[in-house]
Order: C-alpha cells, then structure tokens, then sequence
C-alpha cells in the first residue's frame, strides 16, 4: 500500500472515530439538557404553587378583615339615635345558625341599611351565616352576602356585673353567649366577636390543627383556616 493510499485510510478512520465520539457527546448533552429542563419545571411549578398559596391566603386575610370591620362598625353604632330611645338596640341569637353559629341584630339611627337602601326610620341589620356567607338582611331589601367563606360566626357579650351592686363603670367583667340566664342587654358594655375563615379552595398538603376560641381541631379536609377575633366596646350606652 502506497503512502498516501495509507494516509488516506488513516484519515478516514480517524473521521469516523471523531464521528463516534461527538454522537455520544450528542446523546449525553441531551440527557443533560432534559435533566435541567425536567429540574426548571419542577421549580416553575413549585413557584406557581407557592404563588397561589400566597394569594389565597392574603384574600383570606383581607375577607377576615372585611367581615371584622363591617360588624364592628355596625355594633359600635347600635343604639345611636338623636330622638326616643332606642328599645332592644342589640338582640343576639346563639348557635341557631348554620353549623350552630350566631346571629347579631342591630339597631340605630340612620338614614341607610347595610344593603345601602335607604330608610326612613330606624335601621335594623341583622347578621348571620348561610351557605358560608355572611349576610345582612337590612331593613329595606332583600337580604345580601357580604363576604364568603365564613365557616363560623360566635358572639359572646360583656357584661358589666358591677351595675348589680349600683356601680357600673363600663368595664365588661365576664363575657357569656346570648340567651345566657346572667344576660341583661341593658348591662353589656361589649361584644367579642369571634369568625373563623377557610381558603375558597384547598391549599395544604395535609390537614391543619385550627386553633379557635381557645380550642384546637383538625378538619379532614385541606382548606386553609384562620380565625379572627375582637373586641368591640358599645359607644351609645
């Protein structure tokens, strides 16, 4: 064989070897390449999951906080009024709602109901749950929900026991449910308003222990819950 016949067959060997070697470099950057993909997908889909986390539980926060300042502001209000005086201004009702929560009967002097309809006479709201809304049902209209996803409402009443002894000072002494036996609406100086909020839809990856009026339970299901609760001191008395 000829010299460059020789170098002729060496170079076409060595070509092929070259050929070899970069398919299998071909192959390897591609597993390498779905390894990365299939790892950014995975953090794409864990952050899109902790971005909706995120979000429903900031509307559950701003639901909790919409539900606590309405029926505060309308409980501040009872009783207002710039003529007679006004006869049962708050009137509860315990654990005859829907999975035994509360209602609240409000009223005072204004010239609109919750439902923005206006009235000419005396306002009267009353707040309850149905269907895991909390509505109002005013005095000019149809009852109206006015926010979702309220699980439970629970009223208790602080009552100034001192009056019994003829020294009332305004300072709620012990909280009791509506329909309670020690119970004067005359004499309660403040309403504690407890609700309990879930998710509109599930969230969690297991069920939550819920802490709500000092009592902890686990619901079976994987909504997010919280609780909020305050205390409101009645102005017109």
């Amino acid at each position: 064989m000829s010299r460059p016949e020789h170098r002729l067959r060496h170079a076409r060997l060595s070509q092929r070897r070259q050929t070899g070697v970069s398919l299998i470099e071909l192959l390897i950057a591609a597993a390498i390449g779905a390894i990365l993909l299939a790892g950014l997908w995975q953090v794409f889909v864990s952050n899109k999951r902790s971005y909706l986390i995120q979000e429903e539980l900031s509307r559950l926060q701003e639901s909790g906080r919409l539900a606590i300042s309405a029926l505060s502001t309308d409980i501040r209000a009872s009783n207002f009024t710039t003529g007679a005086t006004i006869e049962a201004s708050i009137a509860g009702e315990n654990n005859r709602g829907e999975n035994g929560s509360d209602a609240i009967t409000l009223k005072y002097q204004t010239d609109r109901d919750c439902n923005n309809s206006r009235v000419t006479t005396m306002t009267i709201n009353r707040y309850y749950l149905s269907n895991n809304n909390l509505m109002c049902d005013g005095s000019g209209g149809r009852p109206q929900p006015l926010v979702a996803n309220i699980v439970d409402m629970q009223i208790l009443y602080g009552i100034d026991t001192d009056c019994a002894v003829g020294r009332c000072d305004g300072t709620a002494n012990r909280y009791v449910e509506a329909g309670h036996s020690a119970l004067n609406m005359d004499e309660v100086s403040s309403v504690r308003l407890s609700l309990l909020l879930r998710s509109a839809v599930e969230i969690k990856q297991q069920a939550q222990t819920v802490y709500y009026m000092g009592r902890a339970f686990m619901p079976s299901d994987r909504y997010a819950y919280h609780s909020f609760t305050t205390t409101i001191s009645l102005r017109n008395r």
